[in-house]
């Protein structure tokens, strides 16, 4: 299974996950977790979110990552591939903690000289690291090739999906169309009015599935008498629960 998700966002705000140079530092931004090590404390999650928001609004964030069920180690992982970048963990941070659960916390390229958020009792700070221009994960005296770690990953979907030699060939596909032919009469619109009762829904469903008919939908509350009530040739009344509306 392939997946994804989109969101909406400002654009000017929007910051990937690859890593962008070399020589930058890493910092990890995790809140505190509850009893069972796993959930984030509701305090610490959105102290979290407010220190990456600041980051990526002020352009001091380069890269951004979240750990999933892959933990750390798979985010980092997937931050290095994008430019083919290394990292050099820091000597003070155990390469161990990259596989353990860290659900709610971010991996954050700094942009150089920009200062580290500041921690509280509910969200830890730390510098995990620098990236390298060498494609090779370095902790401590172990290096793990990431262009082998890269290959094997790749590799799984590749009898699926290749992508190193040529498919098979598409045959091409070519259409000409004619002049459209446009109608230069008039057409009739009737008018449709839309009654909203107290407690009523899908009204505004209901006034857009009317638009491909040519209908000129109209909403108003029945609380208020209309004069041009009588002049409407459809009454559509929304029903619960449905998105097109019965007449």
């Amino acid at each position: 299974l392939i997946s994804f998700a989109t969101a909406c966002g400002n654009v000017d705000r929007i910051v990937s996950a690859e890593f962008k140079a070399a020589g930058n530092r890493v910092a990890l931004i995790a809140p505190a977790y509850q009893e069972d090590g796993v959930m984030p404390q509701v305090q610490g999650m959105r102290e979290a979110l407010d220190a990456v928001e600041a980051l990526t609004t002020s352009h001091d964030a380069l890269a951004v990552s979240t750990a999933g069920y892959g933990c750390l180690a798979e985010a980092l992982f997937k931050m290095c591939v994008g430019n083919q970048l290394g990292v050099a963990l820091a000597t003070s941070f155990a390469a161990d903690k990259l596989f353990v659960p860290a659900y709610g916390s971010f991996l954050v390229e700094l942009a150089p000289g920009v200062a580290l958020p500041v921690p509280t009792n509910e969200m830890r700070v730390v510098e995990i690291g620098t990236t390298t221009s060498d494609y090779v994960l370095t902790a401590g005296d172990a290096h793990v090739c990431l262009a082998k770690l890269q290959e094997a990953w790749e590799g799984k979907l590749e009898p699926v999906y290749p992508y190193r030699k040529a498919g098979e060939d598409v045959e091409a596909i070519s259409y000409t169309a004619a002049a459209p032919h446009v109608f230069s009469g008039k057409i009739a619109q009737p008018r449709v009015v839309i009654p909203v009762f107290p407690g009523t829904n899908c009204e505004y469903d209901t006034a857009h599935a009317r638009k491909p008919d040519c209908h000129v939908a109209r909403r108003f509350l029945w609380r208020r008498r209309a004069l041009w009530f009588r002049e409407v040739h459809h009454r559509v009344l929304p029903r619960p629960g449905s998105d097109r509306g019965g007449a």
